[in-house]
């Protein structure tokens, strides 16, 4: 459920929530933060992931909505990934198989939520770009003018 690096709250007994990193998936062990070692606790829960580009958090499932290229990479509007990182505030990085690609939030639609996103709302929503066949950079949705 948990991997190294994830943040997570934790706390023993009725003791105050603290929040820390996870220094040992197997077993679960957590550095809370001002501690120096790693340590097992009672309760251990995600914390609620940062929005990426203001829409989307890390493990979200979302869709092309325009076929998008790239550096010679080349992805069809329906086609689904995986948010896996953010660029820019308006640039993520989306996982497409084994394939990485820059894309800018407006040319995507959330699927599914992260299993550890699910629950939390966002606040803010993509405003959805033109319906269009063409191809389009996928950092650049919009001509600026």
């Amino acid at each position: 459920r948990f991997q190294v690096g994830d943040r997570v709250r934790v706390r023993d007994g009725d003791d105050p929530w603290r929040t820390g990193k996870v220094t040992s998936a197997d077993p679960l062990e957590v550095l809370a933060d001002g501690l120096l070692h790693g340590l097992g606790w009672d309760e251990v829960e995600p914390l609620e992931p940062p929005l990426i580009a203001g829409h989307f958090h890390k493990g979200d499932h979302v869709r092309l909505l325009a076929t998008a290229a790239r550096h010679g990479q080349r992805h069809e509007k329906g086609e689904v990934g995986v948010i896996v990182g953010q660029v820019s505030d308006e640039t993520v990085v989306v996982r497409f198989g084994h394939q990485h690609m820059h894309v800018h939030f407006q040319c995507l639609r959330i699927e599914t939520r992260s299993a550890v996103a699910q629950g939390h709302e966002v606040i803010a929503k993509a405003k959805p770009p033109p319906e269009s066949n063409a191809v389009h950079d996928a950092t650049r949705l919009t001509e600026k003018g």
